[in-house]
C-alpha cells in the first residue's frame, strides 16, 4: 500500500516592538498539521524572508540571500528545519 502523507501548512510573521523602531524585529512560524488534523508541528523562525516560499514535490523551497534551498519532507517532517544559510530552527 502507498501511503502518502499530507499536510495543511500555514505561514505567519509577526513584528514585535513599539512604535516605529529603527530596525523592527519580528518573529515567524511555520506550522503543520497532518491531513486528519491530529496531529502539529510547529517550526519558530527569525524574520519572515526565512519563511518557505513553495512547496513543491515534497521540497520546501527557501530563498534566502539570493540563494534557493530547499528541505525533503517526503519522509516525514523533520524534527528540526536546518539550513546552513538561517541555522537551525
Amino acid at each position: 500500500m502507498n501511503k502518502q502523507k499530507s499536510y495543511h501548512v500555514i505561514i505567519n510573521f509577526k513584528v514585535i516592538g513599539i512604535g516605529e523602531m529603527p530596525s523592527p524585529r519580528g518573529t515567524s512560524l511555520i506550522v503543520f498539521f497532518n491531513g486528519t488534523l491530529d496531529k502539529v508541528i510547529i517550526y519558530l523562525m527569525a524574520m519572515s524572508d526565512e519563511l518557505p516560499k513553495k512547496i513543491e514535490n515534497n521540497i520546501l523551497y527557501f530563498s534566502l540571500k539570493s540563494q534557493n534551498d530547499g528541505i525533503s519532507i517526503l519522509g516525514g517532517l523533520p524534527p528540526i528545519l536546518c539550513l546552513p544559510i538561517i541555522r537551525c530552527s
